[in-house]
């Protein structure tokens, strides 16, 4: 960082998705699955496992409002 600075930059962003949690949404664009697992493990409180590991390169997009397990 230079002086003066703190390290966040100010930039474009998409409003729906970053503010999706506060309205019950998960929302997912172009999202690597193990990061969508993350983020449902997290949401829900549980652990998820696989019985066949899915491809490493599998991308998720959706937008999910107020789904249950």
């Amino acid at each position: 960082n230079r002086p003066g600075q703190n390290g966040l930059r100010k930039g474009k962003f998409e409003t729906e998705e970053v503010m999706a949690w506060t309205n019950k949404t998960l929302y997912f664009k172009n999202t690597p699955v193990r990061d969508v697992v993350e983020e449902l493990e997290n949401w829900y409180g549980v652990n998820i496992a696989f019985a066949n590991n899915p491809p490493a390169n599998l991308k998720i997009t959706g937008k999910y409002y107020d789904q249950t397990l």
